[in-house]
This record gives C-alpha cells, structure tokens and sequence, in this order.
C-alpha cells in the first residue's frame, strides 16, 4: 500500500506538469511575448507567468529521489517532446477554432488533425519526461531492497536454549 510520500509526490508531478504545459502553451503565443518587456514586466500583469510557473516547480516536492544525470530516459523524453512541439510550432500552431496562430513553415494536408496529434503526443511525453526524473537506481534498488526479505543464518542448535 503506497505511504503518504509517494503519494504525494505522485499528485505533486502530475500537478506540475499540467503547468508546465500551461505555461509552455501560454509562451507559445506571440502576444504574451510581451511580458517581458517593460512596462508589462511590472508583476501587475504577469499571474500567469508567476502562478504558472511556480506551480510548475512542484514537481521538486520529490527532489531527494530525482536523478537527471545519466537519466537516459527523461533525457530522450524531453527531446522527443521538443520535436513534437516545435513541429506544431512550424505547421503554424492550429488551434481548435481551426485558426493559425503563428506563420506556417511546414505545410500538411489536414493541418488541424495533425497539429492536434502533435499536440496530444507532446502531452504525453511532457508527462513521461517528468516522470522520468524519478527512474533512479538508488530509488529502484531501495524500494525493491525494502519489500524482498533478507535470508538469516539459522541458528546453531543449542544456542537458543543457552540464551533462554
């Protein structure tokens, strides 16, 4: 039965990478670009950058347990994900209203469907590359080390009677 830890980690990094994606979607749009330039960088107007981007970094409610380096798989993750959405980047960002919102550079035939499967998978491996970050082996080996009972020497005859 999971304890409390686990599942709140598990809550924490499904919350944060929900975020991260509101926030990458959100940056994603050529208006919101100017958030970084004065006057509107004035913390006035900038909720979405501020509550986004902090609820982002939940996923650091496990930081004991993370491992990036050597992390082949999150490494993969994240770049199978990049590529998906800067694929849906240069079909020109399709939104569900069937509208562009940014130059297209890739032409598709039916640009709505596939920016719509680039957008879902780009979900998905967003999700695994988050999830990634906890496949450590000293996490694997402590969990698995923890539920596999350990053999004891049995015990000469004679030494329990000598101890009782």
């Amino acid at each position: 039965m999971p304890d409390v830890e686990t599942f709140s980690i598990a809550l924490a990094t499904t919350i944060s990478v929900i975020w991260l994606y509101e926030f990458i979607y959100h940056y994603s749009f050529i208006s919101y670009f100017n958030y970084f330039r004065y006057p509107y960088f004035d913390f006035n107007d900038t909720n979405t950058l501020l509550l986004e981007g902090a609820a982002s970094l939940l996923v650091l409610v496990g930081y004991k347990y993370i491992k990036v380096k050597g992390n082949y798989y999150f490494g993969l993750s994240i770049l199978v994900f990049s590529v998906l959405y800067a694929s849906w980047l240069l079909i020109g960002f399709p939104q569900y209203d069937e509208t562009f919102q940014l130059p297209r550079f890739i032409h598709a035939s039916d640009p709505f469907f596939v920016g719509s499967l680039l957008n879902r998978l780009s979900k998905l491996f967003l999700c695994l590359s988050w999830v990634s970050l906890y496949l450590s082996q000293t996490m694997s080996s402590r969990s698995v080390a923890a539920h596999v009972p350990t053999k004891h020497k049995a015990e000469a005859p004679g030494r329990l009677e000598k101890s009782l």
